[in-house]
């Protein structure tokens, strides 16, 4: 996941001021629900707060099913 790889240093935002991150509901989600938050959970916190520090565009809306087509 991106956020991990920034939070380890491993990944860099080339531009900040040309590019802005977006944090999505299911990025949220998936940081939430993550088995790493029991035998990880440094690195859940480090992650945490590159998002807080980077303060990128947040969607916190549930993206929507896609209707049955059959």
């Amino acid at each position: 996941m991106v956020w991990y790889e920034l939070a380890k240093g491993r990944l860099v935002i080339p531009d900040p001021q040309k590019y802005q991150l977006v944090c999505t509901h299911l990025s949220l989600m998936e940081i939430a629900c993550s088995s790493n938050n029991f035998n990880k959970l440094q690195e859940v916190q480090a992650v945490i707060s590159k998002i807080l520090n980077i303060e990128p565009e947040i969607i916190p809306q549930q993206p929507y099913a896609m209707p049955d087509l059959l």
